[in-house]
């Protein structure tokens, strides 16, 4: 369990990682207000732009629970994308209470860029995957999601 969570640790601390995803998504534009906002974008605002994978409008009122932190942290979030120009809040129809997260055009190309970035992952994950059967990863990602859910309790 000790290297476990020491291979953890070292993991969660990889800042040059995050630096060299933001260098190669900086690279995929020419657009210098594009690099200037993916250089202020930490990883959960990343989050909130994929959640635009599935679903054109976000519920600001989800957010925290699609993400994985509290309401606070999430509208401050939401709050920080719409400054940098990435997404728009609005009022739902239904009520005037409740508040929809909707990407704009730099938003839409920040999940383009964010999308290609999923895919390279997904094929590193391939290729240092192949050594383990299919019943190994489905048991390395059911301890994974202990492991996410032993920090919320």
């Amino acid at each position: 369990m000790n290297e476990i969570l020491n291979l953890l640790n070292l993991y969660l601390s990889q800042d040059d990682r995050n630096e060299q995803e933001k260098q190669w998504a900086t690279s995929q534009t020419d657009s210098p207000e594009l690099q200037d906002i993916i250089a202020k974008l930490d990883t959960r605002e990343v989050r909130i732009i994929g959640l635009f994978e599935i679903n054109t409008d976000v519920s600001l009122k989800e957010l925290p629970q699609s993400i994985g932190v509290s309401q606070a942290s999430a509208s401050r979030s939401a709050t920080k994308l719409e400054d940098l120009g990435v997404v728009t809040k609005n009022k739902t129809s239904l009520n005037n209470k409740e508040w929809i997260l909707s990407l704009t055009d730099n938003g839409e190309q920040l999940l383009e860029i964010k999308q290609k970035l999923d895919e390279r992952h997904r094929q590193e994950l391939e290729k240092i995957s192949t050594d383990y059967t299919d019943e190994e990863l489905q048991h390395f990602a059911d301890l994974l999601r202990r492991i996410i859910k032993m920090d919320r309790s």
